[in-house]
């Protein structure tokens, strides 16, 4: 079975930017040879009609197909379809191929691991360090610097992945995503994809094409009421990550009404790690954005943010991949399906005997997925 090549010429992104740009009347829609031919080699498979199509992990659909009574659940020709969607990393969207960042970030690839990191790192970070000479305690000031960066970065992630299974989940957000879709899909399809921010340099950024300054317009006023840096398709949304600019940077004007932003003069950069906590609750004191009270303020303690993410990892693989594809298979080995989930997830997805713990941990977020996609 032939696979699909790698995307030739510029990236999706690059195109779908320049078709904003003003440039005249030409509308440039892409250069992405993955789709025709994925589609000459799967002609007729039911699964290429709708304007999104997700694919599996590669390790993933190993884990489905050694999954003890789940073994038939693909075919042959599924597993050629299967694996040759996987190679696109994401799947295709309005007939571009996309790269789903959730399933290449390696923050959520594995249950549990990242947590105990970052506990782990924290305390190692903050560690007394012993008299030591000059050079070691470099070498142990940089040493634990380091490690504070990685578990920043991994805490950072866990809460923006779990925003991200939270809101896709979010009765209200889904209710204002479907309306932005009635009412700009026909731009959007004559884009070839929903716009990424433009850049901006020095407060600045490129003029819109005349004919599509009203949807972006629209589109970076949705992001920035959810707080995203994107939407890859109407169903995997992409959270802004937070900015910490330097000394003169500044934030793009098109986040502004995103977030909240802090000046901290140079002069007080000691204060800032007692400082930030204060000014975050003394905003969240000051009123929560309704729409966004169910995550800030009223979000169930027993089901946190490193739940909400891997939520957001159930929902991109079984609902969106596994139950538009074989629906009817799937309500028959559900069970059997947390397993497969559960330990391609795990930290040791080649060993077969998972840790019921981990299948558990799927089981609970599937359920609480069915339960927000329901309210």
């Amino acid at each position: 079975m032939a696979r699909a090549r790698p995307q030739s010429g510029r990236s999706r992104r690059a195109e779908t930017e320049e078709s904003l740009i003003l440039k005249g009347s030409e509308i440039i829609t892409g250069n992405d040879d993955r789709w025709p031919r994925f589609a000459q080699v799967h002609q007729g498979h039911p699964a290429l009609t709708p304007d999104a199509i997700y694919a599996l992990p590669r390790d993933l659909i190993t884990a489905i197909r050694e999954e003890p009574d789940l073994g038939g659940f693909f075919s042959d020709e599924d597993l050629a379809f299967e694996y040759d969607l996987a190679e696109t990393r994401g799947g295709f969207f309005l007939r571009q191929s996309f790269s789903s960042q959730p399933w290449s970030d390696q923050f959520y690839r594995r249950i549990g691991e990242y947590d105990r990191a970052i506990r782990r790192k924290l305390r190692e970070a903050t560690r007394a360090t012993p008299s030591l000479p000059v050079e070691e305690q470099d070498r142990t000031r940089y040493r634990r610097e380091s490690q504070l960066e990685q578990a920043i970065r991994r805490a950072e992630a866990e809460e923006r992945w779990g925003y991200a299974g939270w809101l896709i989940t979010d009765r209200k957000f889904r209710a204002e995503r479907n309306a932005f879709r009635r009412k700009w899909m026909t731009r959007v399809r004559e884009v070839g994809g929903l716009p990424p921010r433009m850049p901006a340099r020095d407060g600045q950024r490129r003029p819109v094409h005349e004919k599509y300054r009203a949807l972006y317009a629209a589109y970076i006023a949705f992001l920035n009421r959810w707080s995203l840096e994107g939407l890859q398709t109407w169903d995997i949304v992409v959270p802004l990550r937070s900015f910490r600019a330097g000394l003169g940077q500044q934030i793009n004007p098109d986040m502004v009404g995103a977030g909240y932003s802090f000046y901290v003069p140079a002069h007080q950069l000691r204060q800032q790690p007692a400082l930030l906590p204060l000014l975050a609750q003394h905003m969240l004191d000051q009123g929560v954005p309704e729409h966004l009270r169910g995550w800030l303020t009223q979000r169930d303690k027993r089901f946190g943010p490193d739940q909400y993410a891997r939520l957001f990892n159930v929902y991109l693989c079984l609902e969106l991949a596994l139950r538009a594809r074989y629906r009817d298979r799937l309500r028959r080995n559900l069970e059997r399906m947390d397993n497969a989930i559960g330990r391609y997830l795990s930290e040791d997805p080649a060993n077969r005997n998972i840790d019921l713990a981990a299948a558990e941990s799927i089981k609970k977020a599937r359920k609480k997925m069915g339960q927000r996609l329901r309210a």
